[in-house]
């Protein structure tokens, strides 16, 4: 198995998803390629039982992965202050209305 083919078989296996990265670019796939060629594997199911947790390990320890995450953190939690200040305004907007028609004669 070339390493061109092993990369998109394991983009197959863990892809992208919301800002992720693939795993072919958060994972280092030489050292998983060097096992698999060690052993003479070329069966994919065997790939699946045998690296199937070291790939998975890798891919959510790696630096990449993490980095993405906390980016994602970073814009979920600006999210939610623009919108906590959007209804706080929005609330703001209601209490001025009801109040000058309270003491519109006042």
């Amino acid at each position: 198995m070339n390493k061109k083919n092993f990369d998109n078989y394991l983009n197959k296996m863990i892809p992208s998803f919301f800002g992720m990265p693939i795993c072919s670019k958060a994972v280092n796939t030489k050292e998983l390629l060097k096992k698999l060629n060690k052993n003479h594997i070329k069966n994919k199911e065997y790939i699946e039982k045998k690296l199937g947790n070291e790939l998975v390990e890798s891919y959510f320890t790696s630096k990449v992965f993490i980095a993405a995450l906390k980016m994602k953190k970073k814009i979920s939690i600006n999210n939610t202050k623009k919108e906590n200040l959007y209804n706080l305004l929005k609330n703001i907007r209601n209490k001025k209305k009801y109040f000058k028609k309270k003491f519109k004669n006042a």
